[in-house]
């Protein structure tokens, strides 16, 4: 698909779907096959011509290794907006970001230990919180 496209946005000018089979190089089978799909998803246009003849034009590039379809200067916005509805920006990002304290992270690698009296904070330790 990506030759035909190629070969349509060089040329710069309608082709008929003869001319393209004769010129580019592939089975004519997948031509034919990648002719449509291209009309079908748009990178192609296809226009009538003299004799019943189907001609193509590119509309916008096609490339097998895009995994997002290159839009068409016509689809491409004038602008891009920068803030969402609520007014925080797209990409923002919280003024401040709370840190644990020093009291609440353990220093033994994150396992926590009670103390042996029980007593954590200030307060006695309850075994019978269920978590």
């Amino acid at each position: 698909m990506e030759r035909v496209s190629r070969h349509l946005e060089l040329l710069g000018e309608p082709a008929s779907r003869t001319t393209i089979e004769e010129t580019v190089t592939g089975k004519v089978e997948y031509l034919r096959v990648a002719m449509d799909v291209l009309v079908r998803e748009g990178y192609v246009e296809e226009i009538p011509g003299a004799r019943r003849a189907r001609l193509l034009v590119s509309a916008q590039p096609f490339r097998e290794n895009d995994s997002v379809p290159t839009p068409s200067r016509d689809s491409v916005p004038d602008s891009v907006p920068t803030e969402s509805r609520n007014g925080a920006g797209l990409h923002s990002v919280p003024d401040s970001v709370p840190t644990p304290s020093r009291d609440s992270v353990p220093s033994d690698g994150g396992v926590y230990n009670a103390p042996e009296d029980g007593v954590v904070g200030g307060e006695a330790y309850d075994d019978d919180i269920p978590f």
